[in-house]
């Protein structure tokens, strides 16, 4: 796969959290320069790539000067050289400085800055007060004094020459700088990862396999860096930037890596792709459009891996799908078929044994010395965990050491013989012929997961599901991006596919249009696509919702059931709108915790009482469960029910009547095609739908808006009072939610001024919660422990369950590997419930992860 990010000129944010390919965590110190960390890791060094780089005369080996100059100043690589000359010649400085400088120089917007450039600075007077080339390579040592010096000077200034009183306030002083840090943007780093069957055949390789594997994998993202130059790579002119036009490339520098931060066999390369381009029409030097790099990053992607498989596949490998890291089939990954399932486990387990080891020693640093470990410290302690419990082993720095330390590690799984014979037997299928395929039926499917999971959408989006519709078809390596051209055209050429664009008033020469044909005042691919489907989905939701001639509860009946139940004006006014509009549909909206669920509770009471049934549904099985048990009412996820339509036994599993009501929690989480399918059941069968939700929260995983659109056209019932929170300072934190419902971020300032907040790092962070976590379930308080990502969720269950392997909680005896191939024992107790948003797989499909609990 590819991740992409924004490179800002000094790299203060650069590699600051691992990415998808899991490379080292390496943040940058204040001042160090991005050869810093490029040039002192032993690995190959980079290499120049793309038009740009040709036209400024760029080749082989990347230079620290060089990186310097482009990614560091935004002048030309070889500036210092060219700079030199010029003043040898006769030349000022101001004019050399012109001479170099490719367009207009970066923004620099803080001391970190200006920091960035003081040490760039200091870095060639050090040279020229030793007589050498002010490029000259300096030691790591001398680099790291240097920057420290700078720093320090940096302080003094802001502080009327006052010096820190020791490191812990410098660097409180530098990590204030960064948090306040607006980076201009010098460039985006590409960073290309394979699956861990290609690392693993390639570090068992022998030297000829391994290098016809690793140029085959190089080749793959050379291949991707081109399709981006041809098709991504445009930058803007006129007063506000209302053109996109057309550039003579991009300037790129590659480098390889080997190995993750666990010291694993995990072969990548980032590319660096420089901001500065040249306008075609005029060269001028000028920026790169960022929206269209962000806007095609998935579809460039599955380019990628689509790339990648043809060209192994021509020589003579197989691709099988499996489960992510061989267990997890709900997010299956492709992966060559010759490799064991049983090698990419072992490895795999190694590197969870790695992140443990290393949030433990972090957590250490942070108890013992009172701080975080700065990225000095993080790169001993990376080092460190790569061998934990294994005392006399020393961490591999070189290849062959690498490749020496994989094979043990591997020979401890599988005899000698199978690894010998691993680089041949991924090769052994021979060149297999290309498939028959059908566009029209890769059309239908491709604009069908399309269409069900964005309410309108891009090229990009279709040539990315195409991608994955076809990644199954052997197909010449030349071939792939006409097939799926031709599948993403076949789509916009069907009549019900719709741009929601008006007509062209007046077509603009050719002067006014790009290579493409494109106007240049419309972006690559930006044009937005619906389909009818979508759009009588809508339509129909929003007929429903003003349709009367539904059951309507008596008023004695409904004053009653809210009688004691101590609902405020706007809990109240809303049980009545359900009970008595008569509308066949009606939504209300309100913020979280404003006690919709409580009001729903009530409002099922009453209708109950009239001999009808109440159904509960949620877009999720936490939304449904919620709803369900405050009503007393079965819970069904939205799902349940589009599949039992699907297979025929709706009518047995869901027996709905004329009179009863269907209730949806979160409702504007829901997918508009799910939705109108169970409240077209519901109405057919003559119940009332009631949808209940809040549309400033998450919006639906699949294609959404429906909500907001009943909102716009039909009306809500809306109230807005908080009633979750206790203390004497609920009305406080009310507020405040309010104010981060409406994205205003002075709501957060309350939470930083009562304490709420506490930081570090994200090892710290994950040891506190826990620990607090603990200490709720320790007092018999329920806590629910939420975290951002699915791999917070694993290492959380996974430091868990080893405190309790500790305690003698959990049967050793009795355990049971899970999908995300962490394992589950009997025992007493729980993990941490987790929630996580939801994530693309491979394959294409979505899934949502919610709500996870481990062993």
């Amino acid at each position: 796969m590819m991740g992409l990010r924004k490179l800002s000129p000094g790299g203060h944010e650069y590699l600051t959290n691992t990415v998808a390919c899991a490379d080292r965590s390496r943040e940058l110190a204040p001042g160090e320069l991005l050869s810093d960390y490029y040039l002192s890791r032993g690995y190959p060094a980079g290499q120049w790539f793309g038009a740009g780089a040709e036209h400024l005369g760029l080749s082989g080996a990347v230079t620290p000067a060089q990186m310097n100059a482009l990614f560091g100043e935004g002048r030309h690589p070889n500036a210092d050289a060219i700079e030199a000359k010029m003043i040898a010649d006769g030349a000022t400085g101001a004019e050399a400085l012109k001479a170099t400088r490719l367009g207009r120089r970066f923004p620099q917007y803080s001391a970190l800055d200006h920091l960035r450039s003081q040490v760039s600075q200091a870095y060639k007077d050090h040279n020229r007060q030793l007589g050498q080339l002010i490029g000259a390579p300096i030691s790591a040592a001398t680099r790291a004094e240097i920057r420290r010096d700078v720093q320090l000077q940096a302080y003094r200034t802001a502080h009327d020459g006052t010096a820190p009183a020791g490191d812990k306030e410098l660097n409180g002083w530098l990590a204030e700088q960064k948090r306040n840090l607006k980076s201009a943007v010098s460039g985006y780093e590409a960073v290309f990862s394979y699956d861990k069957t290609l690392s693993i055949a390639w570090a068992m390789a022998p030297p000829a396999e391994r290098k016809r594997i690793v140029d085959m994998a190089r080749q793959a993202a050379l291949d991707t860096v081109s399709y981006m130059e041809r098709n991504i790579a445009y930058t803007r002119r006129g007063n506000m930037g209302e053109a996109q036009v057309d550039v003579n490339g991009i300037t790129a520098a590659m480098f390889e890596h080997w190995d993750s931060r666990a010291a694993d066999p995990h072969l990548h390369f980032h590319v660096l792709i420089s901001s500065k381009v040249q306008r075609s029409d005029d060269g001028a030097w000028t920026a790169l459009d960022g929206r269209t790099m962000f806007a095609a990053t998935v579809a460039a992607s599955e380019y990628f891996d689509n790339r990648l498989r043809d060209l192994f596949r021509e020589q003579g490998a197989s691709w099988v799908q499996r489960g992510a890291e061989g267990v997890d089939m709900k997010c299956p990954v492709w992966q060559l078929e010759a490799v064991p399932v049983e090698l990419v486990k072992l490895f795999s387990q190694r590197h969870r044994q790695f992140e443990a080891a290393r949030a433990r020693r972090i957590v250490e640093f942070r108890a013992k010395h009172g701080r975080e470990p700065t990225p000095k410290d993080i790169f001993a302690i990376d080092r460190a965990a790569q061998y934990d419990n294994r005392p006399g082993k020393q961490p591999p720095k070189t290849l062959p050491e690498h490749l020496k330390a994989w094979r043990e590690h591997a020979l401890t799984l599988v005899p000698a013989k199978v690894l010998d014979t691993l680089a041949d037997r991924v090769f052994l299928g021979g060149r297999a012929e290309p498939d028959a395929f059908d566009i029209a039926k890769l059309a239908q499917v491709t604009r069908e997961v399309v269409s069900n999971n964005y309410a309108h959408f891009s090229w990009w989006n279709l040539a990315a599901e195409a991608h994955r519709q076809t990644a199954h078809l052997t197909v010449p390596v030349d071939k792939r991006e006409q097939l799926v051209d031709d599948v993403v055209d076949t789509i916009l050429a069907q009549p019900d596919t719709l741009a929601l664009v008006g007509p062209t008033a007046v077509n603009e020469p050719a002067s006014l249009r790009r290579r493409d044909g494109e106007s240049v005042f419309v972006e690559r691919h930006s044009t937005r696509y619906t389909t009818s489907a979508t759009l009588a989905a809508e339509g129909d939701l929003v007929a429903w919702a003003r349709r009367g001639g539904g059951h309507r509860l008596r008023a004695d009946s409904v004053e009653k059931a809210l009688a004691g139940h101590g609902l405020n004006a706007g809990q109240a006014e809303m049980v009545r709108q359900f009970a008595r509009s008569g509308r066949r549909l009606q939504l209300a909206l309100a913020p979280a915790g404003a006690g919709k669920t409580s009001a729903m509770k009530v409002l099922a009471t009453a209708w109950r009482r009239t001999g009808h049934r109440v159904y509960a549904f949620g877009p999720s099985a936490r939304a449904a469960q919620e709803l369900g048990g405050s009503i007393g009412a079965k819970p069904h996820t939205l799902h349940q029910l589009t599949t039992a339509l699907r297979f025929g036994f709706a009518r047995r599993a869901f027996p709905i009547e004329a009179g009863d009501l269907v209730i949806v929690d979160e409702a504007a989480m829901a997918g508009t095609h799910t939705l109108h399918k169970v409240v077209k059941y519901a109405l057919i069968n003559g119940a009332d739908v009631r949808l209940i939700g809040d549309d400033a929260q998450l919006a639906a995983v699949e294609a959404g808006g429906a909500i907001r659109l009943i909102a716009h056209d039909v009306g809500a019932v809306r109230f807005r009072e908080i009633v979750r929170f206790r203390g004497d300072d609920r009305g406080a934190q009310a507020a405040a939610s309010l104010q981060i419902r409406a994205a205003n971020p002075k709501g957060l300032e309350y939470y930083f001024e009562s304490g709420r907040v506490s930081d570090g790092s994200l090892e710290t962070m994950r040891d506190a919660a826990r620990s607090r976590w603990q200490a709720d379930l320790d007092a018999g308080v329920q806590s629910l422990l939420i975290v951002p990502t699915n791999e917070d969720t694993v290492a959380l269950n996974v430091d868990a369950r080893e405190r309790r392997l500790a305690r003698g909680a959990v049967d050793r005896g009795r355990e049971v590997e899970l999908h995300d191939a962490t394992t589950a024992g009997v025992g007493t107790g729980s993990s941490p419930g987790t929630t996580s948003g939801c994530c693309r797989c491979s394959a294409g499909a979505t899934s949502s992860k919610t709500a996870t609990s481990g062993p």
